[in-house]
């Protein structure tokens, strides 16, 4: 009989348990209040499936990766200080009919001894509940989390410093467009997501590029760094090169600027670096027109 059960109970453990990843609006929500407040919110998870659907929903915290990535989640018996602790939930599950969406409301009562700053925590939405998955050990394939950003208010804190700002490797480059990098560490106590701009000038001051510095509104949480990548090194043919090359029209050295604002007060980041442009391939093909040119004349002046 044991035997058996532990049979079972290993083929139980390496069944995954087939579910459909929710989807939830917003993804992140953003909210405020002062201490001793307690704030009223909800979150709408969506069922796209043609039968009724029943949600399980959790709380994690989370905090983030330099690599910008993605949120790293901390099992909640792990660590349910901060906002983790402070989300009530009405319910633990929710029922969504086919092809509709069902609300989720909860509350968020700040405690009124807290220190002002930014204090993270997620939502979780799945199909099976946390202590089944705890009690047969099974894999879970899809679970779904809205982002809750709380900020308390008070003497609140926005303050970004520029680590570095990089072009891709190459000091000699064929691309104006490539791939540009730069880290930022926020050394304040709230979350702030920087706008702005990388524009390349040549020798003159002509812009001869444009390029949005944070295209995904990426945040950064306090005492963390984050990489923002903008552009790309995808690998282009010759063709499409010498094609993006004659649009631009440029020669010799380049700088790219980046300039950033951030926060309600709109503080600003600058930074340059340099490199050479060096556009080959359309070089080349001036150099066979001017070639194709010179043996037609050639042709025609021994006829002559």
């Amino acid at each position: 009989m044991k035997f058996r059960l532990l049979i079972s109970s290993i083929i139980l453990a390496l069944i995954p348990i087939s579910v459909g990843a929710a989807s939830v609006v917003p993804s992140v929500l953003e909210i405020s209040g002062a201490r001793g407040d307690v704030l009223h919110e909800k979150i709408t998870v969506i069922n796209t499936r043609d039968i009724e659907q029943t949600y399980y929903l959790g709380v994690l915290k989370f905090e983030p990766q330099e690599n910008g990535e993605g949120p790293k989640f901390i099992p909640f018996e792990d660590d349910n200080s901060g906002l983790a602790q402070w989300i009530q939930l009405f319910s633990t599950e929710v029922r969504v009919p086919a092809n509709t969406k069902g609300e989720i409301p909860f509350d968020v009562s700040i405690p009124s001894d807290v220190l002002s700053g930014g204090y993270y925590a997620a939502l979780t939405v799945s199909q099976s509940p946390s202590e089944l998955v705890a009690d047969n050990g099974a894999m879970v394939e899809a679970k779904t989390a809205a982002l809750i950003l709380l900020t308390v208010e008070g003497d609140t804190r926005e303050k970004l410093s520029l680590l570095d700002f990089r072009k891709d490797s190459a000091r000699l480059s064929s691309r104006i467009d490539g791939k540009y990098d730069f880290r930022l560490q926020n050394q304040g106590n709230v979350h702030v997501s920087p706008k702005g701009i990388i524009q390349v000038k040549d020798i003159f001051g002509r812009i001869v590029a444009k390029l949005d510095a944070n295209p995904s509104l990426g945040r950064v949480l306090p005492n963390s760094t984050r990489t923002y990548v903008v552009g790309s090194e995808e690998t282009k043919n010759y063709y499409q090169s010498a094609k993006d090359q004659m649009k631009v029209l440029a020669f010799g050295p380049m700088t790219a600027e980046l300039l950033l604002k951030y926060g309600q007060s709109e503080q600003t980041i600058t930074s340059s670096v340099s490199f050479w442009y060096f556009p080959w391939q359309i070089m080349s093909l001036d150099v066979l027109l001017i070639l194709v040119i010179l043996f037609i004349y050639s042709l025609a002046h021994r006829r002559k």
